[in-house]
């Protein structure tokens, strides 16, 4: 990653948001109202994750101990449980993980990089459900400028996080943008160094958008 500081770059996110545990993150999340108090939380989450996510650059996963590495979601979960939310995390938590876990004596570098895996993992996690949230949410709550603030994060941060996750942000930003979209996909894909994949999705969504197969 591009600070050594895991503590700097962590993400200081709202409730429920910050919750580790993929599990009970959703379940509480599933309770909130499609408020326009609770949508501004939500962009406001993205945008701090995504920052996050732009700071990463995670090791290779070869650096995971392989009983980790194998069943790496499960991994994450079982650490969630010794760092139940974000504001939690602290390395003699990942120290004490790993020790449960059979890796005895584990190095500086393990630590880091169980670690630094982690948080990205979490992160990202949370990412993609706050995209699911709010294209739930701008379905029951049709607020033009929070709909323009969302594309305007997407178009900052799509180049900045990984492709997978870039393919999720911008198709979510499609479907509930719809033709507000459609400036930041014709400008993605007009970019010469995008991903296949990523081409593909802003093609796929953009010839959803105008219901036609011309892409002249």
């Amino acid at each position: 990653m591009k600070t050594n500081n895991l503590l700097q770059v962590l993400p200081r996110l709202s409730s429920p948001w910050l919750i580790s545990s993929a599990t009970q993150r959703r379940q509480k999340i599933e309770t909130l109202s499609y408020s326009s108090n609770e949508i501004q939380k939500a962009l406001n989450v993205l945008e701090q994750c995504l920052e996050t996510l732009s700071q990463f650059t995670v090791p290779s996963l070869e650096s995971i101990p392989e009983s980790l590495r194998e069943y790496w979601d499960f991994s994450v979960e079982s650490l969630a449980e010794n760092i139940p939310t974000l504001d939690d995390f602290d390395l003699t938590k990942v120290v004490e993980f790993l020790k449960k876990e059979g890796v005895e004596s584990p190095s500086k570098q393990i630590i880091q990089d169980v670690a630094s895996w982690w948080i990205w993992s979490v992160v990202q996690d949370i990412a993609k459900t706050v995209l699911i949230w709010l294209e739930d949410s701008f379905k029951e709550a049709k607020d033009a400028a929070k709909i323009s603030h969302f594309i305007d994060i997407a178009e900052r941060y799509w180049q900045k996080v990984d492709p997978h996750l870039a393919q999720f942000l911008l198709s979510r930003s499609a479907l509930i943008g719809r033709e507000k979209a459609l400036p930041l996909l014709e400008s993605v894909e007009s970019q010469t160094l995008v991903s296949s994949s990523v081409r593909v999705t802003v093609q796929d969504y953009r010839k959803l958008i105008l219901g036609t197969s011309d892409m002249c």
